[in-house]
């Protein structure tokens, strides 16, 4: 519930796709699967971005705008007076705000390029984040989202480490 700095990436498409009744380039918000837990870990610190093959570049090369949050933690671990900001793994309602928020952002700095319309897309961690902002989207709705794709969201940490241990 309280405001923090987060970073993110936007990969722009050679060719936007088109699609009728749309302005602007389609976006997708991409939100990554596990790439560690210290600031230095967020794909937008990584060259090849993390997944890049997987959908980042794919999606660009599609024609699509892609927003890629890194979320709270990775990338900007300190707030502006010096204070450490942990990333809160799986913490996916709080990852699905950062999705919402950086498309929001996006389309906010670029409005008369990208359009109002977004998807939701992620993997893994990502996929719980996606998974998160949906619920929340339901709940608070937010003008031009149109759906999610969640791909391999783990639903329970607890559940996950419970299961490791059992075997």
């Amino acid at each position: 519930g309280s405001v923090i700095p987060a970073s993110a990436y936007v990969l722009w498409p050679w060719q936007r796709r088109r699609f009728q009744d749309v302005d602007g380039i389609p976006v997708i918000g991409w939100a990554h699967g596990t790439s560690g837990w210290s600031g230095e870990c967020a794909p937008s610190h990584i060259r090849n971005l993390w997944y890049q093959y997987s959908a980042p570049f794919t999606l660009a090369l599609q024609g699509y705008a892609v927003v890629a949050p890194d979320y709270a933690g990775l990338c900007v671990d300190h707030d502006s007076a010096g204070n450490f900001i942990a990333h809160q793994y799986g913490a996916y309602p709080a990852h699905g705000r950062d999705m919402v928020y950086a498309v929001q952002a996006a389309q906010k700095a670029w409005s008369n390029r990208l359009s109002r319309h977004f998807v939701l897309m992620g993997h893994s961690q990502g996929a719980g984040a996606a998974w998160a902002a949906t619920e929340q989207l339901a709940r608070e709705p937010v003008e031009g989202y149109l759906g999610t794709i969640a791909a391999g969201p783990p639903v329970s940490i607890a559940g996950l480490a419970q299961l490791a241990a059992d075997q």
